[in-house]
């Protein structure tokens, strides 16, 4: 049995991080990033130029989290020096699908979807922006500092136009 491990995560140039009690804060050009692992049986250690996580006593699962811990921590580094985003297109075989972004209720609305008069709304998570692709008439792209609420914006919006009861050889909109 491995008596302890540890993976260190290097803090870049312009980026200030904070963590005690298994909270860490991210601070950097495009904002700041809060993440709690107290559900995660690590040790969070603050250095000058790196941030050091530790697992004692350890079988493979938590192995698995100590690289998972690291990684969101090198995620919300990232996030806030570069940001994350993400595009995404309407494919249609027969009726156009509309998409209309709503700025002031910070929602995408999808109407005319297989040609159903009913419209699907999906509301942007906390930190998401929406905006047209300027490069295609009906692509989307959201943009944020949180991977996880860009990815699950995303993600909400492709679920919401999934096709249901019909044979998917043949419907290949979405």
């Amino acid at each position: 049995e491995i008596m302890d491990s540890s993976l260190t995560v290097k803090i870049p140039e312009g980026v200030r991080i904070e963590c005690g009690r298994r909270v860490v804060r991210v601070s950097g050009p495009r904002g700041q990033l809060v993440k709690s692992f107290k559900h995660a049986n690590v040790e969070l250690k603050s250095k000058a130029d790196a941030i050091v996580v530790t697992t004692w006593f350890n079988n493979n699962a938590q192995l698995a989290l100590l690289r998972t811990v690291a990684s969101h921590i090198q995620n919300m580094i990232t996030g806030v020096t570069k940001g994350y985003r993400y595009k995404l297109r309407c494919a249609a075989a027969h009726f156009n699908i509309v998409s209309t972004i709503n700025e002031k209720e910070r929602t995408v609305e999808l109407r005319h979807f297989l040609g159903e008069k009913m419209v699907r709304v999906v509301k942007l998570q906390d930190g998401v922006t929406a905006t047209r692709d300027p490069n295609s008439k009906d692509g989307i792209v959201l943009e944020g500092n949180d991977i996880a609420a860009v990815s699950q914006t995303a993600a909400s919006i492709q679920q919401c136009t999934r096709v249901r009861n019909k044979d998917l050889r043949k419907f290949l909109d979405g």
